[in-house]
Order: structure tokens, then C-alpha cells, then sequence
């Protein structure tokens, strides 16, 4: 192709294997779109799988290593947000020509596969099995009234517009704590219940579903930490849907991580100046 630059080139597919990044289907494996960012330590403090049609935008890299040059510590706390790359018109012309004109068997076998592998893609992206959900939240307040917010079940509730009601008192001297039982009511699904199982104040709340529910193997836990005054949120769900159907994993995890992002949104707007 001409290149007036120095290459760099891993021809045994070494690093793309190391990263496992490689991608059987084109040209014999080559590696798939991504993005690392390194620190002087030997750290990845950044890090983006992308697709062919799919990349995280350049605008977020550079914002990142901004941020990486005044705090050396600094590292991603939310997978990169990506857009959608579509050829115009021209640019799907020029990519034609350049395959009917210099084209390898290789180009044409991906060409001819492209449908195949478009349902490979999509088959790797949705997941029947168990579903991860990582939300993570700041909120200018201390820990201590944040705490008392979230895991006041039915304060909870109103923080996420949803009916939920404490239905058993837990022993301890916080209501809400070990032990405790609440109902949610999501319509238009059945009301199910969770109990608290791990209750540390200020620190750390875990529950788990013990009624009802189309999930199993379900665990939520938000943790909380003290960041110079203000609060940070990481608030994690896993679960499993009880029925294997195409789809369902996705639809639930939908249904249950909306919600709660709004909700927190919502909650750290009113703690803004």
C-alpha cells in the first residue's frame, strides 16, 4: 500500500494472542479493534474492545489521559461508551472496488461469510446464561446519609419509583439490617421478595432474592466508600434466569439495571449545588 512509515507488525500473532484480541474469521486471525492504555507502571488503567463497526470515540481516549496526566492513579471506572461506525455510500463503493480489484481469496471468503459470522457476533453478545450488572455512582454527601438512603427498603423504593414495602423487621437495631425481608412489586411480573444477607453500616449491603422471581443464583451488593467527603456507589447484580429462552437473560437485566440507574441519577442530582 505504499506506507511512508515504519509498520509494526506482530506476524506470529503473539501480543494479539497475549491480549486475546485475535479474530479467526479475517485474513487467517488478525487482531479485533482495541484500545490499551498503559501506565508508566506497567498498569492497563484503560481498556476497550471494540468491533469492526463499533469504536469507543476519540474525544473519550484523549479526556482519559487528561485525566491520567494530573492524577497518576487514575484508572477507568465505566467500560468506555461506543459509537456506531456506518460507511457512507462513497466509502462502501471504494471498499468494493478495492476487493473486486485487489482482493485476496481471503477478502472474498470474509465477504461471503459476512452473514455467518454477523450471526456469530451477535450470538456472543447475547447471553442465555448468568447476567452481570456494574453501576457505579458518585454523590456529594457523605457516606453516612447515603447509606441510610439506599438501604432504607422503602426509601429505596421511592428512590426508584417502585413499590416496595419492608415486609420482615430484621433484629437488629436497624430495621433494614441482617435479616431483613422486602416485597417488590414490578408489574406487570408477579411480586417477589429479597433478604438482606450481608448488612455492615456504611460500608456494605448484600441481598438475595428468597421468593418469587423469573432469576436464580441472584446476588445484589452495593458497597460504599468515603471519597474525600463525598460518596462512591458500586452497586453490582448477578443472576441467572430460571428459564434457558434466547433472549430473556438480556430482556431481565434490561428491566432491572434501567431503573436503578435512573433512580441513583436522580438521587445524586439532589445532592448538586
Amino acid at each position: 500500500m505504499n506506507f511512508s512509515l515504519t509498520l509494526l507488525c506482530d506476524e506470529d500473532r503473539k501480543v494479539v494472542d497475549l491480549f486475546n484480541l485475535r479474530n479467526p474469521f479475517e485474513h487467517g486471525g488478525i487482531a479485533y479493534p482495541a484500545t490499551f492504555i498503559i501506565s508508566p507502571e506497567g498498569i492497563i488503567c484503560y481498556r476497550s474492545l471494540d468491533g469492526t463497526a463499533s469504536r469507543v470515540d476519540l474525544t473519550d481516549e484523549l479526556s482519559f489521559l487528561e485525566q491520567l496526566h494530573g492524577d497518576a492513579g487514575h484508572t477507568m471506572k465505566t467500560g468506555p461508551k461506543k459509537s456506531w461506525i456506518i460507511p457512507s455510500p462513497k466509502d462502501n463503493w471504494r471498499m468494493s472496488m478495492n476487493m473486486i480489484s485487489q482482493g485476496s481469496v481471503a477478502d472474498w471468503k470474509h465477504f461471503l461469510l459476512f452473514p455467518v459470522n454477523m450471526l456469530r457476533i451477535l450470538g456472543s453478545k447475547v447471553k442465555t446464561g448468568k447476567q452481570n450488572i456494574i453501576i457505579t455512582q458518585e454523590f456529594n454527601a457523605p457516606v453516612e446519609t447515603v447509606f441510610n438512603l439506599l438501604t432504607d427498603h422503602e426509601e429505596f423504593g421511592r428512590i426508584l419509583n417502585a413499590k416496595i414495602k419492608r415486609v420482615i423487621d430484621s433484629q437488629d437495631e436497624n430495621k433494614n439490617g441482617l435479616g431483613s425481608v422486602r416485597r417488590i412489586q414490578a408489574f406487570p411480573a408477579p411480586a417477589f421478595e429479597e433478604s438482606v444477607i450481608t448488612f455492615e453500616a456504611n460500608q456494605l449491603m448484600e441481598y438475595t432474592v428468597s421468593k418469587g422471581s423469573p432469576i436464580k443464583n441472584h446476588r445484589g451488593r452495593m458497597e460504599f466508600a468515603d471519597d474525600q467527603g463525598k460518596t462512591r456507589l458500586t452497586y453490582r447484580v448477578d443472576f441467572e434466569p430460571k428459564l434457558p429462552f434466547f433472549l430473556l437473560g438480556s430482556i431481565i437485566k434490561i428491566a432491572i439495571e434501567k431503573p436503578i440507574q435512573a433512580g441513583l441519577k436522580r438521587l445524586s442530582a439532589r445532592f448538586e449545588p
